[in-house]
């Protein structure tokens, strides 16, 4: 018992710090733009569909339909899953449930980092410091949103297993769970803190390498990260050059686009903040503060244990660089990076690279308790009651910065919260639900800011994205004839947006809900399509009033051969509508192309009464397959082989890591 001890006694202070979100209902750290309206609704739409035991690999509620994990969304990583098994409320995922995996969130860090500390010989009580100092200050204490946290907390274990490798304690084992530790960091749903942590442990193994380390425990390392990691950087290799990203610059740009430096510099810390250390300053993005009394100890752990330590030696240069990327444009280590590791330019936020500071200073507090403990101990005073009374104090001072900051108060008078905006608009959801038909809405950002498809399920237009596919961004969606073939056949907004809708009911927001009769079905067939060569002509041959899309598609290259036939004819877009799945029953009178006006992108497959057919890019976005006439059962299903060929990689990874285990000396 005495040995779980420790831990019980952190998740209780991880609890007891953030006791404004765990044991009351006032405050909230979700009440922010990006986390209420784009990072809340996506847990949302992920817990909804493990709750029916379907990982969902495709968003079919933005965007007209988009990759999502390719999007890097935290759909591959496996404690988002338990979101699922949390009560909801209202058919909706709980924000208390959201406050408690926050916590949790911080236990495994100040648990990852405890565990550290005694792989390194600090005692109990310095261990539960440091593992406190990386979990309730700086970088975690001052970065809310969870996608980033969790791949943050792994950092205690990565370096854990590195360094044990490099002393040659159980050397291959170590040096292969370290690189799938690794790996396990980029599928955490935020690729800046994997970068960050990849490009330091890749500077630790080259000086390891230099100093005569065998390169087999790198090479072991380096096939465990890139194994595991597959599992997300796969799709998201295949999403990347197939889509575009907003990055602090007006126009969304492509892949192979940098991020203009500016944009690091806007995001960059600066030297004169480093007194944030210490003192409570306005925070520059990220906010490293760890308080007197830690910042106290580090100093003292680093006094301690330079000559006898090389775990000091190295944290504080893994602190040092930290500082140094986090300044970006302050010096030019960062901007040769950026230069010549086109990965690396994708961070577009170097503040963020805080995090190898505020990882070190936790172990490295530990260590300057643990030498003014052996001071004490020639005294009176009882080295226990020493570590209690610093533990108090140095949560009090963190407290003081962040334990208030972490959560916006939610009492407001007459002043809606972010959070506020997500239940405004029940009763819309209510009505669209209710409709007989696939429903797909163009909604006013200005009016309905969140990302209103993933938290009410329901298709929309456009949504809350950091990214889209250039496929649907090059079309002219803004457009009306274009919004009609791709059937948005509701508008919400406060008047009508756009000539021919009718207004079909009001709600208690004061919105104002439109039906537009023009819209086409979502699923349709023709019987002629024509070759056009960009989509750009798709975009002027929809535009004018000649052309009938409801008749004919256009392809980029070649058209197939298509039989024209009279008759009535009909496509059902069987319900419910699910994520990775679409099913549609086509009666034609004879061959013909089925249109589904839904995102075409790789990895979707479709079948004809269960054989295979092929799945056809129309009107430059859509997706199409050729049916012969008669009735049939159409299916559509999302099977990227990425993902896949990912999973299976992932499994190879971690049976490296099994081999490795069973042969470990």
């Amino acid at each position: 018992m005495r040995r779980f001890a420790p831990l019980l006694l952190l998740f209780l202070l991880c609890v007891g710090f953030y006791w404004r979100l765990t044991l009351t209902s006032q405050y909230s750290f979700l009440d922010s733009p990006d986390l209420a309206q784009f990072d809340f609704p996506r847990l949302h739409l992920q817990a909804a569909e493990w709750r029916h035991l379907r990982l969902p690999l495709w968003d079919p509620y933005q965007w007209i339909g988009q990759p999502f994990l390719g999007q890097v969304s935290g759909v591959a990583y496996p404690a988002n899953w338990l979101l699922a098994l949390a009560p909801f409320r209202e058919g909706k995922l709980s924000v208390t449930t959201v406050h408690w995996y926050l916590v949790l969130i911080h236990f495994q860090a100040a648990l990852f980092a405890y565990w550290l500390c005694r792989d390194w010989k600090r005692s109990r009580g310095a261990s539960i410091l440091g593992g406190l100092t990386f979990s309730l200050s700086g970088f975690m204490a001052s970065t809310e949103w969870p996608q980033i946290l969790n791949g943050a907390v792994w950092l205690p274990l990565v370096v854990m297993f590195l360094f044990r490798a490099m002393r040659g304690k159980q050397a291959e084992f170590s040096a292969t769970i370290s690189g799938a530790l690794l790996g396990v960091m980029w599928w955490s749903g935020h690729h800046e803190v994997p970068i960050y942590v990849s490009t330091a442990v890749a500077g630790v193994w080259a000086v390891a390498l230099w100093r005569g380390v065998r390169w087999q425990l790198a090479a072991l390392a380096a096939a465990a990260l890139l194994l595991v990691g597959a599992w997300q950087i796969l799709p998201a290799q295949e999403y990347a050059p197939l889509a575009k990203r907003w990055a602090g610059v007006a126009d969304p740009l492509r892949w192979n686009e940098p991020i203009p430096y500016a944009v690091h510099e806007k995001f960059a810390w600066r030297w004169d903040a480093i007194w944030g250390l210490v003192m409570a300053r306005p925070r520059v993005h990220i906010d490293p503060f760890v308080g007197v009394v830690g910042f106290s100890l580090v100093v003292l752990g680093v006094l301690a244990g330079w000559r006898r330590s090389p775990q000091v030696r190295w944290l504080v240069g893994l602190g040092a660089v930290g500082i140094v990327l986090s300044l970006a444009n302050g010096n030019f280590v960062h901007g040769v990076l950026y230069a010549v590791a086109p990965v690396f330019g994708k961070a577009r936020v170097p503040a963020r690279a805080l995090v190898l500071l505020g990882f070190a200073m936790g172990p490295l507090a530990a260590y300057g308790l643990d030498a003014l403990r052996r001071r004490v101990s020639r005294w009176t005073i009882s080295p226990a009651w020493l570590t209690g009374v610093l533990v108090v104090i140095a949560m009090m001072e963190w407290g003081s910065v962040f334990g208030v900051g972490m959560a916006n108060r939610l009492t407001r008078e007459n002043v809606p919260g972010h959070l506020d905006r997500l239940y405004q608009h029940n009763d819309i959801a209510s009505y669209l639900r209710a409709q007989n038909v696939p429903v797909r809405v163009g909604i006013s950002d200005a009016e309905i800011p969140y990302n209103f498809g993933d938290w009410h399920g329901i298709p929309t237009q456009q949504g809350f994205a950091a990214s889209v596919t250039e496929n649907l961004l090059e079309l002219e969606t803004w457009k009306p004839r274009m919004q009609d073939l791709l059937g948005i056949n509701f508008y919400i907004a406060g008047k009508a947006p756009r000539p021919g809708l009718v207004k079909v009911a009001d709600s208690v927001s004061g919105l104002q809900i439109f039906a537009n009769p023009r819209a086409l079905p979502r699923a349709w067939a023709v019987h002629r399509v024509s070759a056009v060569s960009s989509r750009g002509e798709i975009n002027q041959r929809v535009d004018t009033e000649e052309f009938s899309p409801r008749t004919e598609a256009l392809l980029v290259g070649a058209a197939p051969a298509l039989a024209e036939c009279g008759g009535e004819e009909q496509v059902t877009v069987q319900r419910p509508y699910r994520a990775n799945r679409v099913r549609m029953e086509a009666k034609l009178g004879c061959r013909g192309l089925v249109v589904l006006s839904d995102t075409y992108f790789p990895g979707w497959q479709a079948t004809v009464d269960g054989k295979p057919a092929e799945v056809l890019e129309v009107f430059g976005a859509l997706r199409g397959v050729v049916v012969e006439g008669g009735t049939h059962e159409v299916e559509m299903v999302y099977r990227p082989a990425t993902a896949y060929w990912g999973a299976g990689c992932a499994f190879l990874g971690f049976f490296l890591v099994g081999w490795t285990w069973r042969r470990r000396r």
